[in-house]
């Protein structure tokens, strides 16, 4: 992705803690003098305000599984649930500040694969922009997968943590009796939680993948799976977001964005409904629906593999 070139200092005091809060839609008064920003540019982003130790404790307020990444037994894709994916909000109260491109670590109960309990934190891309899916500052989104591993005789696991006869049955329905798993720690924590269930949440951290400050720039996105997570974060500001608008409607985003997204089947591609909304949004003729192309693999010989290019320019261009 075209970005510009991060140059970090660290700092930590009222005002310019108030500085980056004021960015992200926060009032000024919520961030304590404690609280630690980065300089970026010249500007000031959040970075660490809660650590592994001292993590904020969310609530969970939404907890959806895209339906069409679970793939069933008798379907015509292999009945794999490291398929199935989950958009999950968190409410932090607006303690949490971001911005787009950064992340937040999640601790999950564990055991994790060393034994400790609570696990060691997992850091997951964010999949909101700043303001969040509800623009009241005060949630936080993830898009995440799955992660089951199932022995097969070819494919024996090097780690498992359900022996044979121990797996039971997750939140969409997925079981494995009859042979030995893994179940990835955090992303199963994850897509098992229910609305009102409490998370601790750490972070933001992460200055690699923001967007560039140039509203003319030209932004190009690739993505795989799950990996679509901070593309969704900068689009919702760029083609959604009230913040993204000027007083007249129009859009403060003057460039042209590119995303391409591979998945290995087209039932896997991900927000899907809001890409088709930003292309009737875009007017932009050379805008592509996903276009599917065979693959082999080692595992899986007849595999497809799926790559959706979208192009968006600025609604302001006359496109």
């Amino acid at each position: 992705m075209a970005s510009v070139t991060p140059r970090l200092s660290r700092a930590s005091a009222a005002a310019p803690a108030a500085d980056a809060a004021a960015r992200v839609g926060r009032a000024p008064a919520r961030l304590a003098a404690a609280e630690v920003v980065q300089q970026l540019d010249g500007k000031e982003i959040p970075w660490n305000l809660f650590m592994p130790k001292a993590p904020y404790q969310g609530k969970v307020v939404k907890n959806d599984v895209q339906a069409h990444t679970i793939t069933k037994p008798n379907s015509s894709s292999p009945g794999d649930a490291n398929w199935e994916t989950t958009h999950v909000t968190f409410d932090h109260g607006g303690k949490v500040p971001y911005v787009e491109g950064q992340s937040i670590g999640i601790i999950a109960p564990g055991p994790d694969k060393k034994g400790e309990t609570p696990a060691k934190i997992r850091l997951y891309s964010i999949g909101s922009s700043a303001v969040g899916d509800c623009q009241d500052s005060k949630t936080v989104s993830l898009c995440v997968k799955r992660v089951v591993e199932v022995e097969e005789e070819k494919w024996p696991l090097k780690h498992f943590n359900r022996e044979k006869g121990e797996d039971k049955p997750d939140k969409a329905g997925t079981c494995f009796p009859d042979a030995k798993v893994y179940r990835g720690v955090c992303s199963n924590h994850i897509c098992d939680m229910n609305v009102g269930d409490d998370v601790l949440i750490t972070g933001p951290t992460g200055a690699e993948m923001l967007l560039p400050l140039d509203q003319e720039s030209n932004i190009i996105m690739l993505a795989t799976g799950t990996g679509i997570a901070p593309m969704r974060s900068y689009m919702r500001l760029l083609f959604h977001d009230k913040v993204g608008a000027n007083a007249d409607g129009s859009r403060k985003f003057q460039g042209l964005a590119w995303l391409f997204l591979g998945v290995p089947y087209k039932n896997s591609l991900l927000y899907v409904d809001e890409h088709d909304e930003y292309t009737k949004q875009s007017y932009s003729p050379t805008s592509s629906a996903p276009t599917t192309r065979s693959r082999g693999s080692r595992r899986t010989p007849r595999a497809r593999g799926c790559t959706s290019r979208r192009e968006w320019p600025s609604t302001n261009s006359g496109s």
